[in-house]
């Protein structure tokens, strides 16, 4: 869906359908965005290894590396010349292992990963330029925007219903002091939760995922999707 159907299928649901809005479509964008990079970040939905973000320059005698913003999990190094898979490794395996390792030169083998800091580091230190393919998992590259309405969320089209969850529990938030939109957060949060949950599992390969309003139902693979709020069951 675009972004235009997907505000669409959220006003209807909000009953918000009558100007001035109660949310606005940059609001409601801005929870477009927030509930795909929620999925992006805890069920790590896209694999990425050709975008721009997943090649890292290394300059000789250089040996730590910012690594984009953008990343949340780092799935494999490489490094191009020679297709060689560095190993994951710790600064506190080195001290045990490799005693001066500060001060090894070479090609190098191993990499040490600082997700909190977005770095990465490289054993030992490199000996020339070489440069690094990241295999990750990312959030989308750009956010969605309604100068843009006719954009689609950088997920697979199996995912963009279960989105509306999402936005609906943050929209609802905003007027919680209403006791039924209050209900109505709680319920949706309940329901995007689910969601989240079923699909970490399904990341490890167990479980699946059911969301059926009692009209519509699509399947890929193991996974169920479908545009209700009923029930989310499983696991």
């Amino acid at each position: 869906m675009t972004l235009s159907e997907i505000l669409q299928k959220t006003r209807w649901r909000l009953d918000d359908n009558v100007q001035p809005y109660l949310w606005p479509d940059e609001e409601l964008t801005a929870y477009v965005n927030d509930s795909v990079w929620q999925l992006c970040r805890e069920c790590l939905i896209i694999e990425d290894a050709l975008s721009e973000v997943c090649t890292i320059p290394v300059v000789a005698n250089t040996y730590m590396y910012d690594i984009d913003s953008r990343i949340v999990h780092v799935k494999r190094v490489k490094l191009l010349e020679g297709a060689t898979i560095l190993s994951p490794n710790s600064e506190g395996a080195l001290d045990l292992l490799a005693a001066g390792w500060q001060g090894h030169s070479g090609t190098p083998t191993d990499y040490i990963l600082d997700m909190p800091g977005k770095r990465l580091s490289l054993y030992p230190i490199p000996d020339t330029n070489y440069t690094l393919n990241l295999t990750v998992y990312r959030v989308p590259l750009t956010l969605l925007s309604t100068e843009r309405i006719n954009e689609e969320p950088e997920l697979d089209h199996t995912l963009h219903r279960v989105l509306i969850d999402g936005i609906l529990c943050r929209a609802y938030e905003k007027s919680a002091y209403d006791a039924t939109h209050r209900q109505n957060a709680i319920r949706h949060k309940v329901l995007w939760n689910q969601t989240i949950e079923a699909l970490k599992k399904l990341k490890k390969g167990v479980g699946r995922l059911l969301l059926t309003n009692g009209y519509e139902m699509k399947t890929v693979g193991k996974c169920a999707y479908a545009p209700g709020e009923d029930t989310s069951e499983g696991i």
